[in-house]
């Protein structure tokens, strides 16, 4: 889907933010030896 430069939908940063979140969490998690 072609966007103009610079325009971010409003889920499209939702979602990049939520998967950092989990992503985050999980790199985490396994640091802790799986706590």
């Amino acid at each position: 889907v072609a966007r103009p430069e610079g325009f971010e939908p409003p889920t499209y940063g939702f979602e990049a933010r939520r998967s950092i979140q989990l992503s985050y969490r999980r790199a985490r998690r396994n640091h802790n030896g799986g706590l």
